[in-house]
């Protein structure tokens, strides 16, 4: 398992950190609880966004409850014919991104990293171990087949053994293979 939240997704580079951690609720005093947004051109506060989308467009939310009222009334309207619902569209969606990472955040800082890593080593040696056991399965049945095959009289009883003993044959080394690969 790996963390998904970091505090800098721009600094680790990778499209779905950034798209993990671009929404954050900031704990700093300063910042009280606020959501901000972090992509490639720094960190901003949503709100702020979404009001400068909102002027670039035409559509003034105002400041304080005047924003949460427009907000409301945008809750109202479908987003594919208002441009006031689309704002509050992409306004609940960043609340909803901060607030999910939150949890998540929360979560994973209470994960024992170590720990997991040595548990998925373990499921790991455990699924190599199981698959060394068909291994051994699959050779045991192929011998029995092939002295079966010595055995029989019967032509056409014979041609279907050895069939099944050349399907196990592809069997045994599809699974080397798998091995080869798990090392």
């Amino acid at each position: 398992m790996k963390r998904l939240t970091t505090e800098e997704p721009m600094k680790r580079g990778s499209m779905i950190e950034m798209i993990n951690n671009i929404a954050k609720i900031e704990r700093e005093e300063e910042r009280n609880g606020e959501i901000w947004i972090e992509d490639l051109f720094g960190k901003r506060k949503w709100k702020e966004e979404i009001k400068e989308i909102g002027k670039m467009i035409g559509v003034e939310l105002g400041e304080g409850i005047e924003f949460d009222a427009r907000a409301f009334e945008g809750v109202h309207q479908d987003p594919t014919k208002s441009k006031l619902g689309m704002l509050t569209l992409m306004y609940m969606l960043g609340v909803g991104c901060a607030n999910l990472r939150e949890r998540l955040k929360k979560y994973e800082d209470g994960i024992n990293w170590e720990m997991e890593a040595k548990k998925h080593a373990a499921e790991a040696g455990e699924m190599k171990i199981a698959i060394a056991e068909k291994l051994e399965e699959v050779r045991t049945r192929r011998r029995e087949l092939k002295r079966d095959i010595e055995k029989e009289k019967d032509e056409w009883i014979k041609l279907v053994l050895k069939h099944k003993e050349g399907e196990l044959e592809k069997q045994e080394i599809w699974i080397e293979k798998m091995l080869q690969r798990k090392r």
